[in-house]
């Protein structure tokens, strides 16, 4: 009941944020459409753990904000490498997906994505094939940092 709770919540609060509408009338439309999803996804079934992640909610900001710097400087990296033709060496590489949940992996191979200058290509299951401009960019992401930061937030 608190995951359907939860993602009603969520649901109106997106729906207010994009429209930015308070009138009565659209923020009765607005309901009306959210329980009419909430209804669909109810009759579907599919309101689990990994559909309705609350788990997630207080933790996943720190990650993002930790997530946002990596990306900054992996940008800064990538742009350097792209300057200089010279230095980027494209390697591909397994990196083992030790999370516990489906939902970390996915997590973990979508935060490598969006780091530029990687690229997840493939996710099994407890490996993830990673393209890289460099291979020093392969041996920071064995170190296990990023890794580690998903299995914290799960």
């Amino acid at each position: 009941m608190l995951r359907i709770l939860g993602l009603f919540f969520f649901l109106m609060l997106f729906w207010w944020l994009w429209s930015g509408y308070a009138s009565p009338l659209l923020l009765g439309l607005g309901l009306g459409s959210c329980l009419l999803v909430l209804w669909i996804v109810l009759r579907m079934d599919v309101v689990d753990r990994e559909a309705a992640p609350l788990h997630l909610t207080y933790r996943a900001p720190v990650y993002w904000l930790w997530l946002i710097v990596e990306i900054l400087k992996s940008n800064l990296d990538t742009s350097r490498r792209i300057l200089k033709p010279s230095q980027a060496q494209p390697t591909i590489a397994e990196l083992p997906a030790s999370q516990q949940s489906d939902l970390g992996k996915v997590i973990y191979a979508n935060s490598i994505t969006l780091t530029p200058g990687t690229l997840s290509m493939y996710l099994s299951d407890n490996q993830i094939e990673v393209h890289a401009l460099h291979p020093l960019t392969i041996e920071q992401l064995r170190a296990g940092q990023m890794a580690k930061r998903v299995m914290e937030m799960e």
